[in-house]
C-alpha cells in the first residue's frame, strides 16, 4: 500500500462527481436519484477495530473532495437474497466524487419499482492489463498511474495552528454494502438516497485526528476508509 502525499498551498479545487466530465443531471424521467457529500462534522465516538500503529495526531482534517473508483452500483431487493436479483444503478468501471460544494449526483436512472434494503458498489482497482484502455481517458488519469489507486482524499489537516492542504491515495479494494431501510422506488414519481462520506469516520481514532500526512498513520486510515460511507434516504 503506498501514500503519495503532497501538500499544496491554497484550498484544493472542487471537482465533479462522476470523474471529469460525468456530474450527471437529474433527467426528467429518472425514477431513482443517487447523490454524494461530505460530512467534516467530528465526533468523539469514532475509533478504530482491531490493534493498529498510528503516528501523529492533527488538531483538525477538513475534507474538501473524495474521488472513488468503482466497479458497479447495485441496489438489492429486499425480498432477495440473490445478488442475481440486484438491480443495476450505474455500470462501470466509472468515478463518483464527492466535494465541498454540497450535493453531486452519482446517478440518476430509471430502475424496476419496489422495495430494496442495500445500496452496493465495488471500489475497483485496475488490473495491469485494464490500465491500457483507460490511460488515456482524463477521467481516470488518477487511477492508472503505476500505484493503480483505488480511492483519493484532497484537504487540509490542522496542526498547531498550521493548515496546510494534503492529498491521500489509498490502492484498497472493497465490497460496499450500504444498508437502507424501508426504502421503496415508486411506479409514478421519484426517489434518491444520499450516500456521505464522513471524515470521521476515514481520520478519526478514539478522538484524536490521525494526520493524513504521516505515513505511520496509512494502515489505520486505510482500515478506516472502507466503513467511511454511510447512506441517508
Amino acid at each position: 500500500m503506498a501514500i503519495r502525499l503532497g501538500i499544496i498551498a491554497g484550498i484544493v479545487c472542487a471537482g465533479i462527481i462522476v470523474g471529469c466530465s460525468s456530474d450527471d443531471t437529474t433527467a426528467p424521467s429518472s425514477n431513482l436519484s443517487i447523490t454524494c457529500r461530505i460530512d467534516n462534522a467530528a465526533t468523539s465516538s469514532v475509533g478504530l477495530k482491531g490493534a493498529h500503529t498510528a503516528g501523529d495526531k492533527a488538531d483538525s482534517v477538513i475534507v474538501t473532495r473524495v474521488r472513488v473508483l468503482v466497479e458497479r452500483m447495485v441496489l438489492h431487493p429486499s425480498n432477495s437474497n440473490d445478488s442475481a436479483d440486484d438491480r443495476s444503478v450505474k455500470a462501470g468501471p466509472f468515478v463518483f466524487l464527492a466535494d465541498s460544494t454540497g450535493s453531486r449526483v452519482v446517478a440518476s436512472v430509471n430502475i424496476t419499482p419496489g422495495t430494496y434494503d442495500k445500496l452496493k458498489y465495488e471500489v475497483h482497482r485496475f488490473s495491469s492489463s485494464e490500465v491500457p484502455a483507460y490511460q488515456n481517458d482524463p477521467q481516470f488519469a488518477d487511477f492508472v498511474s503505476t500505484d493503480r489507486y483505488t480511492l483519493i482524499v484532497d484537504g487540509h489537516v490542522v496542526r498547531s495552528g498550521a493548515r496546510n492542504a494534503f492529498q491521500y491515495k489509498s490502492d484498497i479494494t472493497s465490497n460496499i454494502e450500504l444498508p437502507l431501510a424501508s426504502f421503496t422506488v415508486p411506479t409514478s414519481g421519484s426517489v434518491s438516497a444520499n450516500i456521505v462520506f464522513s471524515t470521521a469516520k476515514a481520520f478519526l481514532d478514539n478522538g484524536q485526528m490521525l494526520d493524513p500526512t504521516d505515513p505511520k498513520n496509512e494502515s489505520a486510515i486505510d482500515n478506516n476508509l472502507k466503513a467511511a460511507f454511510r447512506l441517508n434516504p
